[in-house]
């Protein structure tokens, strides 16, 4: 029960971390687009 748990978990910081890293992305060319 507790692997489960910590799986699911992993997983969600996992997914957290990619959707951060993605708008951060997003962001930063959204910024350079802008200034050029």
């Amino acid at each position: 029960m507790e692997s489960i748990f910590f799986n699911i978990a992993l997983v969600y910081i996992f997914i957290k971390m990619c959707v951060m890293f993605i708008v951060i992305c997003m962001t930063f060319f959204t910024i350079s687009y802008s200034v050029i």
